[in-house]
């Protein structure tokens, strides 16, 4: 669950921006949450210092953000867990105080249930993105013409086109999520893409 790990090969449904001091965020049941991206900002009140320190690389749950998982008691007390760290249905998180609300924690919510729905229905069949990793083209494996857009983990929108395929050449080297969504009959597709 916890620490070092790669992203999940299961159906991505959403990407959660874990931000805002005073703000509960729980994985939905049938859920998890991977966490892909870090950024630590706080401020020091008793002399007005603003410290920023990003951090680079892997993500690391830090004592920015508590979180309590399910039958564990987990908080900021505990050391620092570097790494695409992956939260179970139920897992509540919240900013620690105020002089960390600028800090910023992307997730991406996989469902753990629509692979097994999938395979129970061999008649649906869902256009693949490939190659995935890719270092420059992506094609979806159709025929239909798609409203497509790419996003960076944290939630930003760096692309936005119309067609089946991508040219990602331009994008830094890094993990995107991409949503195509068909113009015939508005069915949207969510795909987590590596950039190599």
């Amino acid at each position: 669950m916890f620490g070092f790990g790669q992203a999940l090969n299961l159906p991505v449904s959403n990407v959660i921006v874990v931000t805002g001091y005073g703000v509960t965020y729980t994985v939905p049941q049938g859920k998890v949450w991977q966490l892909m991206s870090s950024s630590h900002y706080s401020y020091n009140n008793n002399n007005g210092f603003a410290h920023s320190q990003s951090i680079s690389g892997f993500p690391v749950m830090d004592d920015c953000i508590n979180f309590y998982v399910p039958g564990y008691n987990y908080d900021t007390n505990m050391p620092f867990i570097y790494g695409h760290s992956v939260f179970p249905s139920g897992t509540n998180f919240l900013l620690d105080d105020s002089t960390c609300q600028y800090s910023v924690y992307t997730f991406v919510e996989y469902d753990i249930g629509a692979q097994n729905l999938a395979s129970n229905a061999p008649q649906q069949t869902t256009p693949t993105l490939y190659p995935n990793p890719t270092s420059s083209l992506l094609a979806l494996n159709s025929d239909k013409e798609y409203d497509i857009e790419v996003y960076d983990m944290l939630g930003n929108k760096l692309m936005a086109l119309t067609g089946n395929s991508i040219n990602m050449e331009h994008l830094s080297t890094a993990t995107y999520i991409v949503k195509a969504t068909d113009k015939s009959n508005n069915e949207e597709l969510t795909y987590k893409v590596v950039k190599n």
